[in-house]
């Protein structure tokens, strides 16, 4: 996680851009608080989609990477047909639908690495910062967004009561993949919430 974000913060140096608000969905929600645990000085606000912000526990695995491994152990093909149903699943009410279409060749296409995935994945779930002594001393503005039928939810909301300035909203019926397609949905509170932080006029 320091090296992710290191990733995020060489970036910032290299934009010339000392703080920031930091919003990021589901991975890039958990890389956001790493940003709040290793860099939280580089952070304006952050904004946490699709991630509960739970320490891993290792005898009860994330249902999301259970439901993966699997096909992972396959070969990449059988795990991107695989992704792509579940997409295709989540994203009965998605604003573009024919973003999915573009999913899987986007995927296989790439130098996608099964073998790297399920490495990464392994490491989450044993040595993956842990987060509970942050949450409690994370000072700054926070705004949690996720769907009620997501997996994260329960994780999401917890996460919210240990976090002093934590704003939580949800979106009752949406699912991991939907909640992040349904930006008419999604960008009302996050702008709400910017314009709060900034002292603007709310737009």
């Amino acid at each position: 996680m320091d090296s992710l974000v290191g990733d995020v913060t060489n970036v910032l140096d290299e934009l010339g851009i000392g703080k920031a608000h930091y919003f990021g969905y589901s991975m890039g929600g958990r890389t956001g608080l790493g940003m709040a645990k290793y860099a939280p000085e580089r952070l304006t606000s952050l904004i946490i989609g699709g991630y509960a912000g739970k320490d891993p526990d290792p005898a009860h695995p994330d249902e999301f990477h259970e439901r993966l491994m699997p096909s992972l152990r396959m070969g990449r093909e059988t795990w991107v047909s695989d992704v792509r149903a579940m997409v295709q699943a989540e994203m009965q009410t998605a604003q573009k639908p024919s973003l999915v279409e573009g999913f899987a060749p986007m995927i296989l296409q790439s130098q996608f690495d099964p073998q790297a995935f399920i490495a990464q994945m392994t490491w989450e779930q044993k040595e993956c910062m842990r987060m509970a002594d942050v949450l409690p001393r994370l000072s700054l503005p926070c705004l949690m967004l996720v769907g009620e039928a997501d997996a994260q939810f329960e994780g999401a909301r917890a996460a919210s009561r240990l976090i002093p300035n934590a704003r939580f909203v949800s979106f009752p019926g949406l699912r991991h993949t939907e909640t992040m397609m349904r930006l008419d949905m999604l960008l009302p509170p996050i702008l709400a919430f910017l314009s709060e932080v900034d002292g603007r006029p709310k737009a």
